[in-house]
Formats: C-alpha cells, sequence, structure tokens
C-alpha cells in the first residue's frame, strides 16, 4: 500500500480531541467575556464560535464515513477494498458532496475569525494597519465565494457528482467489484462515462480551491509579522503572540503535505483515513490557532492581581484655591493605565476627565469612538465652613 492507514480511531480521536480543547477554550472565553467582565461579545468571539460549530458539523460527517466502513484501513482513495453495496457507494458520494461545504466554511471561518480578532482590537485611527486588515478580510471572502462556486458549478448538475460506473465490470457484476476500478460520481446508475464528471473536474476543484486555501493561510500567518513590530508592547506579549501565530506554520506544512501526497497519487493510492486525517488536522489546527488568543484575560490575571484596589488606601487629596478639593485616583491609575482627576466644590457638581492610554491588547477596554472623555457625575459635597 505504501502509506500507513491511521484507521477509523487514528482519524476520530485526534479530531474530536481538538475539537474538545478549543471547546474548552470557547467556555473559558465565554464565562470571562459575559459572566465577569458582563459585556456583549465580540464579533471576532461570535465568528469563533460558529467557526467551533462548523467544525463539529464537518467532523460529524466523519463520524458517518467511519460508521459504514470508508475510513477502514484497507480502504484506498479509489475505494479498493470497501466492502460495502452499489447502494453504501452512492450514499458516501452524496455524503462526501455535501460535507465539503462546511468543510471549505471552516477553513474560511478561522481565517475571519483572527480578522476581526485583529480589527477589534485597532483603534479607526490606525488607517494603514486596518488597511491591511481589512484588505485580508476582503480576498478571504473572495476567496471562500469562489471555492464554492468552483466546487457547485465544476461539474452540474450536482447529481453528476454521485453517479457509479465501473470501466471492468458491468452494472450486474457490481456486488463483486473485486480488481474492477469503481468511480463515484453522480446518482444516475449509468454504466457511460459522458454522463459523469469527468476526474479532471475534480482535480481542477482541488488544485484551485488548495491554492486559495494556501494563500489565505500565509496571509493570515504574515499578518503578526506586518502590524505587530511598529505597536508599542512588552517584549514578552510580543514573544507570546508571535508563538501563538507561529502555530500557522504547521497549519501551513499540512497543507502542502496534504497537497504533495494526493498529486503523487496517480499510481499508487493512499488510504481514504489518511486523507481525511489530514484534512481534519488541517482545518482544526486552524481553528485552535484562531481560538488560543481568547486566553489573553486569563494570563493577566496574576498580573492584575497585584494591583492595589481603590479601598486598600486612603485617596490623597490637595487643596485648591477657590474652595476646591482635588481627589487623585491613583488605584484606577494603575489597574487601567489612565490618568484620572476628580474636582469636587460647593456647587455639588463633579467633572470627571481622563487621559487613556491607548492599550490595544488589554481587554478591559472596549472601542471609544462613542466614548466621551468627561462625564458629569452627581455628587453631595458639604459646604465648607
Amino acid at each position: 500500500m505504501g502509506s500507513p492507514s491511521p484507521g477509523p480511531i487514528g482519524v476520530l480521536i485526534p479530531e474530536w480531541l481538538l475539537i474538545a480543547i478549543v471547546g474548552a477554550i470557547l467556555v473559558a472565553r465565554l464565562h470571562f467575556r459575559l459572566k465577569v467582565q458582563k459585556r456583549r461579545l465580540r464579533t471576532s468571539e461570535i465568528l469563533l464560535c460558529v467557526t467551533w460549530l462548523s467544525a463539529i458539523a464537518t467532523s460529524a460527517f466523519d463520524v458517518e464515513f467511519a460508521r459504514v466502513g470508508l475510513y477502514n484501513k484497507e480502504v484506498l482513495t479509489d475505494l479498493t477494498g470497501f466492502q460495502g453495496s452499489v447502494e453504501d457507494i452512492i450514499y458516501v458520494a452524496r455524503l462526501s458532496w455535501f460535507s465539503t461545504i462546511p468543510f471549505l466554511s471552516t477553513f474560511y471561518l478561522c481565517k475571519a475569525s483572527l480578522v476581526a480578532l485583529y480589527l477589534d482590537l485597532f483603534p479607526p485611527f490606525m488607517n494603514k494597519r486596518r488597511g491591511i486588515v481589512w484588505a485580508a478580510l476582503a480576498y478571504i471572502i473572495i476567496a471562500y465565494i469562489s471555492s464554492i462556486l468552483v466546487f457547485i458549478c465544476v461539474c452540474m448538475p450536482v447529481q453528476r457528482n454521485w453517479l457509479v460506473y465501473s470501466w471492468k465490470a458491468s452494472c450486474t457484476d457490481f456486488p463483486n467489484r473485486d480488481g474492477a476500478v469503481v468511480a463515484i460520481l453522480t446518482y444516475f446508475r449509468s454504466i457511460n462515462p459522458q454522463e459523469a464528471c469527468p476526474g479532471s473536474s475534480v482535480t481542477m476543484f482541488f488544485r484551485v480551491s488548495w491554492a486559495l486555501n494556501f494563500i489565505g493561510d500565509v496571509i493570515i500567518f504574515a499578518l503578526p509579522w506586518l502590524i505587530i513590530p511598529g505597536l508599542q508592547l512588552k517584549p514578552k506579549l510580543k514573544v507570546g503572540l508571535y508563538c501563538t501565530f507561529f502555530l500557522g506554520i504547521i497549519n501551513i506544512v499540512i497543507t502542502i503535505v496534504r497537497l504533495v501526497a494526493l498529486e503523487t497519487t496517480t499510481k499508487d493510492y493512499v488510504p481514504f483515513s489518511l486523507v481525511a486525517l489530514w484534512n481534519s488536522l488541517d482545518y482544526n489546527i486552524g481553528l485552535l490557532v484562531a481560538a488560543l488568543p481568547s486566553l489573553r484575560p486569563y494570563f493577566r490575571t496574576r498580573r492584575h492581581s497585584e494591583y492595589p484596589t481603590s479601598g486598600a488606601k486612603s485617596v490623597p487629596t490637595r487643596q485648591r484655591e477657590g474652595g476646591f478639593t482635588v481627589i487623585a485616583d491613583s488605584a484606577r491609575t494603575n489597574a487601567t493605565r489612565n490618568t484620572r482627576n476628580t474636582v469636587s466644590g460647593v456647587n455639588s457638581a463633579n467633572i470627571s476627565f481622563s487621559r487613556e492610554h491607548n492599550d490595544l491588547w488589554d481587554d478591559d477596554l472596549e472601542d471609544r469612538s462613542n466614548r466621551s472623555n468627561i462625564e458629569l457625575v452627581e455628587v453631595s459635597v458639604e459646604p465648607k465652613k
């Protein structure tokens, strides 16, 4: 056979283990965002949840493929070794066609989640950086739509994609397919190859979709190196961000290996389960890379817990002319990196103003485009005697 076959267990265990890890990360993130911070979800977080559900839908097809025996170790990509009937072959072919849609969706939703994270982090005044991010998002959308259109239109009508015929056997010989080369192409049971999708259409779709996906992976991998060096971040934070997105190299390597393996199977077919394993690792590692930045708040918990609270010590004050007292909110300054002063007086009014430092990677800071730096707060102050 040449290539090792992981079998159904070798496909399903790594696949669902990665999905479970990402699910745990999402639960931790949603708990922090909704319960601790009591804030609404960001666009990147919503996209990440949708991506996770799409990955579950894609992996559910693998469970069914394993159930019907498609991932048995002896089954190759030309269906040699598959012990199902003609109806089973048609059923598998139909499932394979429909599973491609969530498969492609998961790939591009992973990329969109990472791009949306950048859009959430960069404020509107960073025009150049946001322009790069918007260009990447535009490519992802165009590539996804193009992949779906090529997939649907490469062989019309779509029913032709699950026709079963044999070059060496007649229809009555299908139950015994020993030595026969079987192709899964469309629903109509015809032995006329002219009614089936040509093999070149499948090859064209694979190469086009692979190229679009690979370019998207490279763009996502390159974004941090184009954007982060210009930001004033602590060295440890920069290293952490680089290491997180450095995992994208693993994704790129798996994508290349998948292409090389399938392009070199002209004479020697590889196990079907091996191809399924490469595919699942490809989109699940991409999903993991997209989810890892969600753990940022938990890595800052220890650092923030070292800051004193507002009730830890008395608030320093000083007198000013005209009966005003200046109160310095130093605890708030340490916790949020804001310079905040409060001026109060005999008129029972309070004016609070702040000069905020833009910590783009601080999860506690929201989009300030709709905020004012000056707010009026009613207080009750005894007039000085």
